[in-house]
């Protein structure tokens, strides 16, 4: 199985990635649930959030999508850099299904009224690749293959 394959695999099966950015205050690091199509990610924040704000000022970001391994050996997972921006409504729309199906436990954003607020706020992200890594101890120390996404992927802006 070539890298990018693994690597796609390992994204669709995963969940969280950490995302850092970086504003008037230095570099930051956050949590957040993503999607995927191919190698572009998008991920929901609000605007307000401290990584919201930076990426108002900075669409620059690195990401990493790992495990909490125990043995160097097994540890696997991606490492990119890319730019981040919000996605239009029309977009977050036709994304939130795929929020909805990936996170089922998000439907009470969608049909509690105490949280349908938070929803109609949020902003979708979409993460653009400009360097995609995917690291595989298992096949060596800090065995790290670069990545070329496929063309269909948008790969920049």
């Amino acid at each position: 199985m070539s890298a990018a394959n693994e690597a796609l695999r390992y994204l669709s099966s995963h969940h969280v990635m950490t995302l850092c950015t970086f504003g008037t205050e230095g570099p930051w690091a956050t949590a957040v649930f993503y999607v995927n199509e191919g190698f572009t990610l998008f991920f929901l924040s609000e605007a307000g959030t401290r990584h919201g704000q930076n990426l108002s000022r900075d669409s620059r970001v690195a990401l990493a999508v790992h495990e909490d391994y125990r043995d160097w050996r097994e540890i696997k997972g991606l490492q990119m850099a890319g730019e981040a921006r919000a996605v239009s409504p029309r977009e977050k729309a036709a994304l939130l299904p795929a929020f909805a199906a990936k996170y089922p436990h998000l439907g009470v954003f969608f049909t509690d009224p105490r949280y349908v607020a938070v929803m109609v706020r949020a902003l979708v992200y979409r993460v653009r690749p400009r360097e995609v890594w995917y690291l595989d101890n298992g096949k060596g120390f800090s065995r790290r293959e670069r990545i070329v996404p496929p063309s269909g992927d948008d790969v920049g802006y």
